[in-house]
């Protein structure tokens, strides 16, 4: 059944998983922004097409006060898993769980390089810059940064290893991935910031892949609402692994 706030989705985002009682996961491709980045401003490039409000961090729909609250963010290059509500008391609720770590998010992500050991975790203290409105993240500061990681499947191509991995951040900092995967020198493919920047090119010219390999695959979100703990779970539908591995083939 159609509802009336689905015509503001975005080409592209689609809906995911939906519970009874809130939380809904959309699907973003890359390139969509969580939300446009200018107060009661709408984006052609935004999850939804219409007025967003960065100071109550919720979509709005019609005149009459209906909303979309937006849950967490993704980068506008990562594509995969994002979390809405259209109830502002199930969004504060979600909020929590994640200021309070309640929430279990897992990526998948291509690289460029071997990984020594198949499993682990990679720490470091980040911190986060601003340029010319441009963020980014350095890896000095006082901020801990947490992530997992698992190797899923390495192949060969033109003679230079690459590596599907998922990656578990256990914090939330910011381009903490990217960083993470730089540091440890297996950059993820296509990443302008961080990444290899004449492999990304080479990439580019002969799969005419130009994109961020870095996918939102999973999220788990553990909340209290009305007296009792929810778990609402939602995994991407879209066959990123099988899309790297295709991309290679081209």
């Amino acid at each position: 059944m159609v509802q009336p706030w689905h015509k503001f989705l975005n080409e592209g985002v689609s809906i995911c998983e939906q519970s009874r009682d809130g939380p809904i996961a959309l699907e973003k491709p890359c390139g969509i922004l969580s939300h446009p980045n200018f107060e009661l401003q709408a984006s052609k490039l935004a999850l939804l097409r219409c007025k967003y409000s960065l100071e109550f961090e919720k979509y709005l729909l019609d005149a009459d006060g209906s909303a979309i609250y937006l849950l967490n963010r993704l980068d506008a290059p990562v594509s995969g898993l994002i979390l809405v509500t259209l109830n502002e008391k199930i969004a504060n609720a979600v909020k929590l769980a994640f200021e309070r770590r309640t929430v279990e998010k897992k990526y998948l992500a291509f690289l460029k390089g071997h990984l020594p050991n198949k499993s682990g975790h990679w720490k470091s203290n980040t911190a986060k810059t601003r340029l010319n409105e441009h963020v980014r993240a350095e890896n000095f500061g006082n901020m801990a940064a947490v992530t997992k990681y698992c190797l899923i499947r390495e192949v060969s191509w033109k003679n230079i290893t690459l590596s599907l991995v998922e990656l578990q951040p256990v914090t939330g900092r910011t381009h903490q991935l990217r960083l993470h995967c730089s540091q440890n020198h297996v950059p993820i493919i296509g990443d302008r910031t961080y990444g290899d920047f004449n492999f990304n090119r080479q990439f580019c010219k002969l799969t005419g892949e130009n994109r961020l390999f870095l996918h939102s695959n999973e999220i788990c979100v553990h909340y209290k609402w009305s007296e009792a703990f929810k778990n609402f779970h939602a995994k991407s539908k879209f066959p990123f692994a099988n899309h790297c591995l295709f991309t290679l083939e081209k």
